[in-house]
């Protein structure tokens, strides 16, 4: 027997299962993620052959998105965040127009270059 090949003298994993599932309740999965590409996620998701799929809802990552993008309500939320940002960054451009205005009129008589009197000769 090959060192790497040690198979356990009793399967304790599925007398721990057996445990688990006398005891406690365990659910069945709600869901099923499968992957497959556009074309064949296109025919699992046509209703005439969806064969074992039948009862299921099937939904394809395509589909969702485009129901996602059209949807009014995550549009609207996008498009209020979108506005606010914008206002956002215009009080703050206006805010700090004013203070360097503010700043300007203060400091402005430190800033002046004082030239001597000129005397006409």
């Amino acid at each position: 027997m090959d060192e790497h090949d040690r198979r356990p003298t009793r399967c304790v994993g599925s007398l721990d299962l057996l445990r688990f599932q006398a005891a406690h309740a365990t659910r069945q999965p709600t869901e099923w993620w499968i992957r497959a590409d556009d074309a064949a996620a296109a025919g699992a998701v046509d209703p005439t052959t969806a064969g074992a799929f039948a009862r299921a809802t099937v939904l394809s990552r395509i589909d969702r998105t485009a129901s996602l993008s059209a949807d009014p309500l995550a549009l609207g939320i996008i498009g209020a965040l979108a506005l606010g940002f914008v206002v956002a960054g215009l009080f703050a451009v206006i805010g700090l127009a004013a203070s360097a205005a503010v700043s300007a009129v203060v400091w402005a008589p430190q800033w002046t270059i004082r030239l001597p009197p000129q005397t006409d000769r």
